[in-house]
């Protein structure tokens, strides 16, 4: 499924890049990462709010619909060279 111009015009201006191989948009700047199911799911404003909002965290920030397992975002992390 193609994803909303809107969403996809706020990611790219954030610096998101898609991430083919596990369905998502990530960032390395602000390290962020949405699954592209919750993106399609939650509102453009839901999306621009997460997107928007500074990471203070000083770790990724992952948004996804359900949880993901502790082994998958390992695996993200160590993508990441994290």
């Amino acid at each position: 499924m193609a994803l909303d111009q809107e969403k996809y015009n706020l990611l790219s201006q954030h610096g998101f890049i898609n991430h083919f191989n596990r369905s998502a948009y990530f960032s390395r700047q602000l390290r962020k990462f949405f699954s592209l199911e919750a993106i399609e799911d939650h509102g453009f404003e839901w999306l621009r709010e997460r997107v928007e909002s500074p990471n203070t965290t000083q770790t990724w920030q992952f948004y996804f619909n359900q949880p993901p397992s502790q082994e998958i975002l390992r695996e993200i992390l160590k993508e990441f060279g994290e």
